[in-house]
């Protein structure tokens, strides 16, 4: 049964890859476990699948789920059968052709200080900690879920992670910066734990993000803020305001790029920056003669 492979591919993606990268498999495979589970490849036909892709990528009353959502159900399918090909398990593809995925969704809408304000209004407690931690320090929201008490270092101010992200390219540990508001959340949310995650849900258990996520999106529809605006905008608004204020070496620093190149995806310059650019760029040059301008 698909159901025994899917468990076996699983296993051997473990171990060759990141725990984040097991667990996005093991979630958006789980179309592929519900509907197809109990059956055998030979009962598989490429219209039945992709029926099955296409049903796994809406929702209960029919709208399409998030881009994201979309290209993860499809992308786990393309590797699952590749990993059968490649084990004997299946002689030929199902699915012969490419399967089309719904492009990457752009984060270009960042909160606006009211939907912040809102949010956090209407937010537990619990979510309101993490969700404040996003927006001071840029991280990830798994970089979060998955920080923990020991990973803190309370005097050099800083939350230490060994496996992220970029750890294959960096080569270094992850360093989190935590600003002064930012450490009384962080102060508040551990409270008298010694071990353990640093951020918990209201049952005590760490936050995962799937959890953090549809929580936002709860709080997204409740508080009528642009569906556009995602749980990873926090990220893009401190890249941006950083870049504002400090340039764009320092926004790669804080959110942990290598280069620049990943960080320019991150910077949303508005109408008023761009002219703030270019004034600059014209503005006559100073007389050193001048006296100094009254404060």
């Amino acid at each position: 049964m698909l159901a025994h492979d899917l468990d076996a591919w699983l296993a051997d993606v473990a171990q060759r890859q990141k725990p984040a990268t097991v667990d996005f498999y093991r979630r958006r495979a789980l179309w592929i476990r519900h509907t197809f589970g109990k059956r055998d490849w030979s009962d598989l036909t490429a219209p039945l699948v992709l029926q099955a892709i296409d049903q796994a990528n809406r929702w209960p009353n029919n709208l399409q789920k998030a881009p994201d959502t979309c290209r993860g159900n499809i992308i786990a399918w393309d590797q699952f059968q590749k990993w059968a090909l490649d084990t004997g398990r299946l002689s030929e593809p199902v699915t012969t052709k490419k399967i089309k995925k719904p492009a990457g969704r752009l984060r270009e809408v960042l909160p606006s200080p009211e939907d912040i304000r809102r949010i956090l209004a209407a937010a537990s407690p619990a979510f309101a900690a993490i969700y404040q931690a996003l927006l001071f320090t840029g991280a990830r929201p798994g970089e979060l879920c998955r920080a923990t008490i020991a990973d803190f270092d309370r005097k050099r101010r800083v939350i230490s992670l060994k496996e992220h992200k970029t750890a294959g390219k960096t080569h270094r540990p992850r360093l989190i910066p935590i600003s002064e508001p930012c450490l009384e959340i962080l102060t508040a949310a551990i409270a008298g734990n010694k071990t353990g995650p640093i951020f918990r849900r209201k049952d005590g258990e760490g936050w995962t993000v799937p959890h953090l996520s549809a929580s936002f999106r709860r709080l997204r529809k409740s508080c009528l803020v642009d569906r556009r605006v995602v749980l990873y905008s926090t990220r893009h608004n401190l890249a941006t305001e950083l870049c504002r204020a400090k340039g764009i070496h320092a926004a790669a620093a804080v959110l942990g790029h290598k280069g620049l190149q990943t960080i320019q995806r991150y910077v949303h310059p508005g109408a008023k920056d761009l002219v703030d650019y270019i004034d600059a760029l014209n503005a006559p040059p100073e007389d050193p003669q001048a006296p100094p301008k009254a404060a």
